[in-house]
Protein backbone atom coordinates (compact mmCIF):
# COMPACT_ATOMS: atom_id res chain seq x y z
CA UNK A 1 0.00 0.00 0.00
CA UNK A 2 1.28 3.45 -0.89
CA UNK A 3 2.64 5.65 1.90
CA UNK A 4 0.58 8.68 3.01
CA UNK A 5 1.93 11.93 1.53
CA UNK A 6 3.40 14.07 4.27
CA UNK A 7 3.60 17.84 4.76
CA UNK A 8 7.19 18.95 4.67
CA UNK A 9 9.10 21.87 6.09
CA UNK A 10 12.60 23.16 5.56
CA UNK A 11 13.36 22.27 9.15
CA UNK A 12 12.51 18.61 8.47
CA UNK A 13 15.37 18.28 5.99
CA UNK A 14 18.06 19.58 8.34
CA UNK A 15 20.10 17.22 10.49
CA UNK A 16 19.83 17.86 14.21
CA UNK A 17 22.96 19.26 15.87
CA UNK A 18 25.09 16.52 17.41
CA UNK A 19 23.71 13.69 15.26
CA UNK A 20 25.87 11.99 12.67
CA UNK A 21 22.97 10.56 10.69
CA UNK A 22 22.16 12.50 7.56
CA UNK A 23 18.72 14.08 7.20
CA UNK A 24 16.05 11.87 5.66
CA UNK A 25 15.00 12.60 2.10
CA UNK A 26 11.39 11.56 2.74
CA UNK A 27 8.89 10.78 5.50
CA UNK A 28 10.17 8.52 8.25
CA UNK A 29 8.64 5.15 8.95
CA UNK A 30 6.76 6.71 11.88
CA UNK A 31 5.48 9.62 9.79
CA UNK A 32 4.13 7.18 7.23
CA UNK A 33 1.75 5.83 9.87
CA UNK A 34 0.78 9.11 11.60
CA UNK A 35 -2.11 11.14 10.21
CA UNK A 36 -1.18 14.72 9.37
CA UNK A 37 -4.85 15.78 9.24
CA UNK A 38 -6.07 14.55 12.62
CA UNK A 39 -4.96 15.22 16.19
CA UNK A 40 -2.98 12.38 17.73
CA UNK A 41 -5.37 12.01 20.67
CA UNK A 42 -8.24 11.06 18.32
CA UNK A 43 -8.84 7.66 16.71
CA UNK A 44 -6.95 7.25 13.43
CA UNK A 45 -8.62 7.80 10.09
CA UNK A 46 -8.86 5.24 7.38
CA UNK A 47 -5.84 5.50 5.13
CA UNK A 48 -7.86 6.47 2.04
CA UNK A 49 -9.69 9.17 4.02
CA UNK A 50 -6.41 10.55 5.32
CA UNK A 51 -4.93 10.72 1.83
CA UNK A 52 -8.02 12.54 0.55
CA UNK A 53 -8.07 15.05 3.41
CA UNK A 54 -4.38 15.78 3.02
CA UNK A 55 -4.89 16.38 -0.68
CA UNK A 56 -7.84 18.67 0.10
CA UNK A 57 -5.74 20.61 2.60
CA UNK A 58 -2.92 21.13 0.13
CA UNK A 59 -5.44 22.29 -2.48
CA UNK A 60 -6.91 24.79 0.00
CA UNK A 61 -3.46 26.15 0.78
CA UNK A 62 -2.75 26.48 -2.93
CA UNK A 63 -6.01 28.41 -3.46
CA UNK A 64 -5.25 30.60 -0.44
CA UNK A 65 -1.84 31.54 -1.84
CA UNK A 66 -3.40 32.31 -5.21
CA UNK A 67 -6.03 34.47 -3.51
CA UNK A 68 -3.38 36.37 -1.53
CA UNK A 69 -1.33 36.92 -4.68
CA UNK A 70 -4.42 38.23 -6.50
CA UNK A 71 -5.29 40.53 -3.58
CA UNK A 72 -1.78 41.99 -3.60
CA UNK A 73 -1.99 42.55 -7.35
CA UNK A 74 -5.34 44.33 -6.94
CA UNK A 75 -3.92 46.52 -4.16
CA UNK A 76 -0.97 47.45 -6.37
CA UNK A 77 -3.30 48.22 -9.27
CA UNK A 78 -5.50 50.44 -7.08
CA UNK A 79 -2.42 52.32 -5.93
CA UNK A 80 -1.28 52.81 -9.53
CA UNK A 81 -4.73 54.12 -10.48
CA UNK A 82 -4.83 56.47 -7.48
CA UNK A 83 -1.34 57.80 -8.21
CA UNK A 84 -2.31 58.36 -11.85
CA UNK A 85 -5.47 60.24 -10.82
CA UNK A 86 -3.55 62.46 -8.42
CA UNK A 87 -0.92 63.16 -11.06
CA UNK A 88 -3.60 64.03 -13.61
CA UNK A 89 -5.29 66.35 -11.10
CA UNK A 90 -2.04 68.16 -10.27
CA UNK A 91 -2.70 70.97 -12.73
CA UNK A 92 -6.26 71.44 -11.47
CA UNK A 93 -4.96 71.85 -7.94
CA UNK A 94 -2.16 74.20 -8.99
CA UNK A 95 -4.12 76.29 -11.49
CA UNK A 96 -7.68 76.31 -10.12
CA UNK A 97 -7.98 75.25 -6.49
CA UNK A 98 -4.96 76.77 -4.76
CA UNK A 99 -5.23 80.25 -6.35
CA UNK A 100 -8.86 80.44 -5.20
CA UNK A 101 -9.35 77.42 -3.00
CA UNK A 102 -12.77 78.47 -1.63
CA UNK A 103 -14.19 77.76 -5.11
CA UNK A 104 -13.88 74.06 -4.32
CA UNK A 105 -16.54 74.48 -1.65
CA UNK A 106 -18.97 75.86 -4.21
CA UNK A 107 -18.23 74.11 -7.51
CA UNK A 108 -19.23 70.46 -7.85
CA UNK A 109 -16.43 69.66 -10.31
CA UNK A 110 -13.71 70.93 -7.97
CA UNK A 111 -15.35 69.31 -4.95
CA UNK A 112 -15.11 65.98 -6.75
CA UNK A 113 -11.40 66.53 -7.41
CA UNK A 114 -10.91 67.42 -3.74
CA UNK A 115 -12.88 64.34 -2.67
CA UNK A 116 -10.27 62.10 -4.28
CA UNK A 117 -7.61 63.68 -2.08
CA UNK A 118 -4.93 66.31 -2.41
CA UNK A 119 -1.60 65.45 -4.08
CA UNK A 120 0.87 64.71 -1.26
CA UNK A 121 3.30 67.38 -2.49
CA UNK A 122 0.56 70.04 -2.21
CA UNK A 123 -1.17 68.81 0.94
CA UNK A 124 0.70 71.15 3.27
CA UNK A 125 -0.37 74.23 1.31
CA UNK A 126 -3.93 72.93 1.07
CA UNK A 127 -4.25 72.27 4.79
CA UNK A 128 -2.71 75.60 5.77
CA UNK A 129 -5.21 77.43 3.55
CA UNK A 130 -8.16 75.33 4.71
CA UNK A 131 -7.36 75.79 8.40
CA UNK A 132 -6.83 79.49 7.82
CA UNK A 133 -6.06 81.97 10.58
CA UNK A 134 -9.41 83.28 11.75
CA UNK A 135 -7.87 83.57 15.22
CA UNK A 136 -5.47 86.22 13.86
CA UNK A 137 -2.45 84.52 15.41
CA UNK A 138 1.00 86.03 14.76
CA UNK A 139 3.32 84.18 12.42
CA UNK A 140 6.05 84.01 15.06
CA UNK A 141 3.74 82.48 17.67
CA UNK A 142 5.55 79.15 17.69
CA UNK A 143 8.96 80.73 18.20
CA UNK A 144 7.81 82.89 21.10
CA UNK A 145 5.53 80.29 22.74
CA UNK A 146 8.07 77.45 22.46
CA UNK A 147 10.79 79.67 23.94
CA UNK A 148 8.49 80.76 26.76
CA UNK A 149 7.56 77.13 27.45
CA UNK A 150 11.24 76.18 27.70
CA UNK A 151 11.82 79.05 30.14
CA UNK A 152 8.79 77.99 32.19
CA UNK A 153 10.10 74.43 32.39
CA UNK A 154 13.52 75.69 33.45
CA UNK A 155 12.14 77.81 36.29
CA UNK A 156 9.58 75.20 37.34
CA UNK A 157 6.41 77.10 36.41
CA UNK A 158 5.38 74.79 33.56
CA UNK A 159 2.98 72.26 35.18
CA UNK A 160 4.70 68.89 35.58
CA UNK A 161 1.37 67.12 35.06
CA UNK A 162 1.02 68.77 31.66
CA UNK A 163 4.55 67.77 30.66
CA UNK A 164 3.86 64.16 31.67
CA UNK A 165 0.58 64.15 29.77
CA UNK A 166 2.29 65.54 26.65
CA UNK A 167 5.01 62.88 26.80
CA UNK A 168 2.41 60.12 27.23
CA UNK A 169 0.33 61.45 24.33
CA UNK A 170 3.35 61.56 22.03
CA UNK A 171 4.48 58.07 23.05
CA UNK A 172 1.27 56.60 21.62
CA UNK A 173 1.19 58.73 18.46
CA UNK A 174 1.62 56.92 15.13
CA UNK A 175 4.42 54.59 16.29
CA UNK A 176 4.50 52.65 13.02
CA UNK A 177 5.61 55.77 11.12
CA UNK A 178 8.73 55.99 13.31
CA UNK A 179 8.68 59.78 12.97
CA UNK A 180 7.70 60.75 16.49
CA UNK A 181 9.60 58.27 18.67
CA UNK A 182 11.80 59.54 21.45
CA UNK A 183 15.54 59.56 20.60
CA UNK A 184 15.13 58.19 17.05
CA UNK A 185 12.11 59.97 15.58
CA UNK A 186 13.14 62.93 13.37
CA UNK A 187 9.97 64.86 14.30
CA UNK A 188 9.85 64.00 18.01
CA UNK A 189 11.36 67.29 19.19
CA UNK A 190 9.11 69.31 16.88
CA UNK A 191 5.99 67.52 18.11
CA UNK A 192 6.93 68.00 21.74
CA UNK A 193 7.75 71.68 21.17
CA UNK A 194 4.44 72.27 19.36
CA UNK A 195 2.52 70.50 22.14
CA UNK A 196 4.21 72.53 24.87
CA UNK A 197 3.81 75.75 22.89
CA UNK A 198 0.08 75.09 22.46
CA UNK A 199 -0.36 74.59 26.19
CA UNK A 200 1.65 77.69 27.03
CA UNK A 201 -0.11 79.82 24.39
CA UNK A 202 -3.48 78.85 25.83
CA UNK A 203 -2.39 79.76 29.33
CA UNK A 204 -1.10 83.14 28.13
CA UNK A 205 -4.56 83.87 26.70
CA UNK A 206 -6.04 83.55 30.19
CA UNK A 207 -7.55 80.08 29.89
CA UNK A 208 -7.21 76.94 31.94
CA UNK A 209 -5.55 75.28 28.94
CA UNK A 210 -4.06 72.05 30.17
CA UNK A 211 -2.90 69.24 27.93
CA UNK A 212 -5.78 67.20 26.49
CA UNK A 213 -5.11 63.62 25.36
CA UNK A 214 -5.50 63.43 21.59
CA UNK A 215 -3.89 66.75 20.71
CA UNK A 216 -0.56 65.08 19.84
CA UNK A 217 -2.06 62.98 17.00
CA UNK A 218 -3.63 66.12 15.54
CA UNK A 219 -0.34 68.00 15.73
CA UNK A 220 1.52 64.99 14.31
CA UNK A 221 -0.69 64.84 11.21
CA UNK A 222 -0.12 68.53 10.62
CA UNK A 223 3.63 68.24 11.25
CA UNK A 224 3.88 65.51 8.63
CA UNK A 225 2.92 68.17 6.09
CA UNK A 226 3.72 71.57 7.65
CA UNK A 227 6.54 73.33 9.48
CA UNK A 228 6.29 73.64 13.30
CA UNK A 229 5.31 77.33 12.98
CA UNK A 230 2.57 76.54 10.46
CA UNK A 231 1.47 73.55 12.51
CA UNK A 232 0.84 75.53 15.69
CA UNK A 233 -1.19 78.19 13.88
CA UNK A 234 -3.19 75.58 11.95
CA UNK A 235 -3.78 73.49 15.09
CA UNK A 236 -5.03 76.38 17.22
CA UNK A 237 -7.35 77.53 14.44
CA UNK A 238 -8.61 74.00 13.85
CA UNK A 239 -9.45 73.52 17.53
CA UNK A 240 -11.10 76.93 17.78
CA UNK A 241 -13.09 76.98 14.54
CA UNK A 242 -14.42 73.42 14.24
CA UNK A 243 -17.51 73.26 16.50
CA UNK A 244 -17.19 69.65 17.70
CA UNK A 245 -13.45 69.94 18.30
CA UNK A 246 -14.03 73.24 20.07
CA UNK A 247 -16.51 71.51 22.39
CA UNK A 248 -13.89 68.89 23.25
CA UNK A 249 -10.85 71.14 23.51
CA UNK A 250 -12.24 74.51 24.55
CA UNK A 251 -10.52 75.35 27.84
CA UNK A 252 -12.61 76.13 30.86
CA UNK A 253 -12.19 79.59 32.39
CA UNK A 254 -9.26 79.74 34.75
CA UNK A 255 -10.54 79.17 38.33
CA UNK A 256 -10.61 82.15 40.63
CA UNK A 257 -8.55 82.09 43.79
CA UNK A 258 -10.01 79.60 46.22
CA UNK A 259 -12.26 77.93 43.64
CA UNK A 260 -12.19 74.18 43.12
CA UNK A 261 -10.16 73.28 40.06
CA UNK A 262 -12.25 72.18 37.10
CA UNK A 263 -10.00 69.26 36.18
CA UNK A 264 -11.05 65.74 36.90
CA UNK A 265 -8.71 63.68 39.04
CA UNK A 266 -7.41 61.75 36.04
CA UNK A 267 -3.88 62.88 35.04
CA UNK A 268 -3.97 64.68 31.73
CA UNK A 269 -7.78 64.72 31.67
CA UNK A 270 -9.53 67.31 29.51
CA UNK A 271 -10.06 70.77 30.97
CA UNK A 272 -13.62 71.03 29.69
CA UNK A 273 -16.79 70.24 31.56
CA UNK A 274 -17.80 66.63 31.05
CA UNK A 275 -21.08 67.50 29.30
CA UNK A 276 -19.52 69.93 26.81
CA UNK A 277 -19.78 67.52 23.86
CA UNK A 278 -23.02 65.82 24.93
CA UNK A 279 -25.11 67.75 22.38
CA UNK A 280 -22.97 66.58 19.45
CA UNK A 281 -23.12 63.01 20.73
CA UNK A 282 -26.93 63.14 20.99
CA UNK A 283 -27.05 64.25 17.35
CA UNK A 284 -24.78 61.35 16.38
CA UNK A 285 -27.08 58.98 18.28
CA UNK A 286 -30.11 60.35 16.43
CA UNK A 287 -28.46 59.83 13.04
CA UNK A 288 -27.37 56.33 14.06
CA UNK A 289 -30.91 55.43 15.16
CA UNK A 290 -32.28 56.65 11.85
CA UNK A 291 -29.83 54.79 9.59
CA UNK A 292 -28.99 51.67 11.62
CA UNK A 293 -31.96 51.13 13.95
CA UNK A 294 -31.13 47.54 14.88
CA UNK A 295 -27.52 48.33 15.75
CA UNK A 296 -28.68 51.40 17.66
CA UNK A 297 -31.30 49.41 19.58
CA UNK A 298 -28.79 46.77 20.64
CA UNK A 299 -26.25 49.36 21.75
CA UNK A 300 -28.90 51.27 23.68
CA UNK A 301 -30.11 48.08 25.34
CA UNK A 302 -26.55 47.33 26.48
CA UNK A 303 -25.91 50.88 27.67
CA UNK A 304 -23.27 51.76 25.05
CA UNK A 305 -23.36 55.52 24.50
CA UNK A 306 -21.41 57.58 21.93
CA UNK A 307 -19.21 59.01 24.67
CA UNK A 308 -17.69 55.52 24.99
CA UNK A 309 -16.24 55.58 21.46
CA UNK A 310 -17.18 58.64 19.37
CA UNK A 311 -15.38 61.06 21.64
CA UNK A 312 -12.02 59.38 20.96
CA UNK A 313 -12.68 59.41 17.21
CA UNK A 314 -13.39 63.12 17.17
CA UNK A 315 -10.73 64.17 19.68
CA UNK A 316 -8.08 62.59 17.44
CA UNK A 317 -9.92 63.11 14.13
CA UNK A 318 -9.56 59.35 13.54
CA UNK A 319 -5.73 59.46 13.40
CA UNK A 320 -5.03 56.32 15.49
CA UNK A 321 -7.88 54.29 14.01
CA UNK A 322 -7.27 54.27 10.25
CA UNK A 323 -4.28 53.83 7.90
CA UNK A 324 -2.21 56.98 7.51
CA UNK A 325 -3.14 57.48 3.83
CA UNK A 326 -6.84 57.05 4.64
CA UNK A 327 -6.61 59.60 7.45
CA UNK A 328 -4.79 62.07 5.19
CA UNK A 329 -7.49 61.82 2.52
CA UNK A 330 -10.24 62.02 5.15
CA UNK A 331 -8.65 65.17 6.55
CA UNK A 332 -8.58 66.63 3.03
CA UNK A 333 -12.35 66.19 2.90
CA UNK A 334 -13.01 67.30 6.49
CA UNK A 335 -11.05 70.51 5.96
CA UNK A 336 -12.93 71.21 2.73
CA UNK A 337 -16.16 71.49 4.72
CA UNK A 338 -16.84 74.54 6.83
CA UNK A 339 -18.78 72.51 9.40
CA UNK A 340 -18.59 69.06 10.97
CA UNK A 341 -20.64 67.07 8.44
CA UNK A 342 -17.73 64.84 7.38
CA UNK A 343 -16.87 64.07 11.00
CA UNK A 344 -20.40 62.81 11.61
CA UNK A 345 -20.41 60.91 8.33
CA UNK A 346 -17.04 59.26 8.95
CA UNK A 347 -18.20 58.10 12.39
CA UNK A 348 -21.40 56.65 10.92
CA UNK A 349 -19.39 54.96 8.15
CA UNK A 350 -17.17 53.24 10.71
CA UNK A 351 -20.20 51.99 12.66
CA UNK A 352 -21.64 50.70 9.38
CA UNK A 353 -18.42 48.83 8.59
CA UNK A 354 -18.44 47.33 12.09
CA UNK A 355 -22.19 46.68 12.16
CA UNK A 356 -22.00 42.90 11.68
CA UNK A 357 -20.05 42.72 14.95
CA UNK A 358 -22.31 45.06 16.90
CA UNK A 359 -25.07 42.63 17.81
CA UNK A 360 -23.08 41.19 20.70
CA UNK A 361 -25.19 40.86 23.88
CA UNK A 362 -22.51 42.23 26.18
CA UNK A 363 -21.68 45.88 26.87
CA UNK A 364 -17.97 45.29 27.47
CA UNK A 365 -17.61 43.35 24.22
CA UNK A 366 -19.46 46.00 22.20
CA UNK A 367 -17.32 48.76 23.67
CA UNK A 368 -14.09 46.84 23.03
CA UNK A 369 -15.08 46.25 19.40
CA UNK A 370 -15.77 49.95 18.85
CA UNK A 371 -12.56 50.99 20.58
CA UNK A 372 -10.53 48.37 18.72
CA UNK A 373 -9.23 46.61 21.84
CA UNK A 374 -11.27 43.41 21.64
CA UNK A 375 -8.79 40.74 22.75
CA UNK A 376 -10.37 37.91 20.75
CA UNK A 377 -10.39 39.91 17.50
CA UNK A 378 -6.77 40.99 18.00
CA UNK A 379 -5.60 37.43 18.66
CA UNK A 380 -7.27 36.23 15.47
CA UNK A 381 -5.89 39.10 13.39
CA UNK A 382 -2.34 38.76 14.69
CA UNK A 383 -2.60 34.94 14.85
CA UNK A 384 -1.30 34.90 18.39
CA UNK A 385 -3.43 33.01 20.90
CA UNK A 386 -1.03 33.93 23.71
CA UNK A 387 -1.29 37.70 23.10
CA UNK A 388 -1.61 39.77 26.26
CA UNK A 389 -5.28 40.69 26.68
CA UNK A 390 -4.27 44.19 27.82
CA UNK A 391 -2.30 44.98 24.65
CA UNK A 392 -3.90 47.22 22.01
CA UNK A 393 -2.51 48.66 18.77
CA UNK A 394 -1.74 52.37 18.88
CA UNK A 395 -2.28 53.19 15.21
CA UNK A 396 -4.22 51.71 12.30
CA UNK A 397 -6.39 50.19 15.02
CA UNK A 398 -9.14 49.06 12.66
CA UNK A 399 -6.81 47.10 10.38
CA UNK A 400 -8.00 44.07 12.34
CA UNK A 401 -11.46 44.64 10.83
CA UNK A 402 -10.21 45.21 7.29
CA UNK A 403 -11.15 48.90 7.33
CA UNK A 404 -8.97 50.94 5.00
CA UNK A 405 -9.27 53.87 2.62
CA UNK A 406 -11.23 51.99 -0.04
CA UNK A 407 -13.79 50.58 2.40
CA UNK A 408 -14.24 53.87 4.24
CA UNK A 409 -14.76 56.03 1.16
CA UNK A 410 -17.03 53.50 -0.53
CA UNK A 411 -19.26 53.64 2.55
CA UNK A 412 -19.12 57.45 2.61
CA UNK A 413 -20.19 57.55 -1.04
CA UNK A 414 -23.13 55.24 -0.27
CA UNK A 415 -24.32 57.87 2.21
CA UNK A 416 -24.91 60.33 -0.64
CA UNK A 417 -28.25 58.60 -1.24
CA UNK A 418 -29.68 59.75 2.08
CA UNK A 419 -27.39 62.35 3.66
CA UNK A 420 -28.73 65.90 3.91
CA UNK A 421 -26.68 68.72 5.43
CA UNK A 422 -29.93 70.49 6.27
CA UNK A 423 -30.95 67.60 8.52
CA UNK A 424 -27.68 67.84 10.44
CA UNK A 425 -28.06 71.60 10.82
CA UNK A 426 -31.60 71.17 12.17
CA UNK A 427 -30.50 68.54 14.69
CA UNK A 428 -27.55 70.64 15.83
CA UNK A 429 -29.76 73.68 16.26
CA UNK A 430 -32.17 71.65 18.36
CA UNK A 431 -29.51 70.11 20.61
CA UNK A 432 -27.13 73.04 20.96
CA UNK A 433 -29.46 76.02 21.11
CA UNK A 434 -29.48 77.70 24.48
Amino acid sequence: MAAVPALTDAADSEAKPGHGRRASRGPSALEQHISRTRMTNLPPKARAEDVKHLSDFEEMMKLYKQSERKRQELDEERKRVKDAELSAAQSIWSDEILPSWTRARREARLRQVWWRGAPPNLRGRVWALACGNAQMLPRNLFTSAASAARTARADGTFPASDDEAIEADIASTLPSLKLFQRDTGPLFDDLRDVSRARTHAGAKRGADCHSVPGAAPLAAMLLANLSPSETLVALLNLLAERPWLRALYAPAPAPAAGDTHLHTKTPGAPAFRQDAAAGFERVFDTLLADQMPKVYANMQARGVRPSAYVRDWVRTLFVPFLPFDAVARLWDCILLEEGDALIFRAGLAIVKLLSARLYAPDRAELTSILRGNNAAALRVYYRDASMDAAWVPRDNVYAQYGIGEEQLFATLEEQNEWWRDSTLERLLDRELSG
